[in-house]
């Protein structure tokens, strides 16, 4: 598995909405989290990923939506499988299909 620069900035968000804006904005989807109450956590890295994260939070961003529904289902679908699987291969380095 690719190793990532640990001094890139990350983010961690549960939100299905946060991260598949995160992922339409380009940033690497390093890994997927599954905590004891079968709930899932998104761990994006990236230069600036917290200042977008926070704009997402503010309100203040503009997507066009049919790209974003599409990462929005590709989240959803990563969830998915984790929860199902929890030995399923985590998406490392995966960016929006538009990156």
């Amino acid at each position: 598995m690719p190793q990532l620069d640990q001094t890139l900035p990350r983010t961690i968000t549960s939100s299905y909405f946060c991260a598949a804006y995160l992922l339409y904005k380009g940033f690497r989807l390093d890994r997927i989290v599954k905590n004891d109450r079968n709930r899932v956590s998104f761990v994006f890295v990236g230069d600036s990923v917290k200042e977008f994260k926070r704009a997402y939070r503010d309100g203040e961003v503009k997507v066009r939506m049919g790209l974003f529904r599409e990462n929005y289902e590709q989240v959803r679908s990563f969830a998915n499988e984790k929860r199902r699987n929890a030995l399923c291969p985590e998406p490392s380095l995966m960016q929006s299909s538009r990156a």
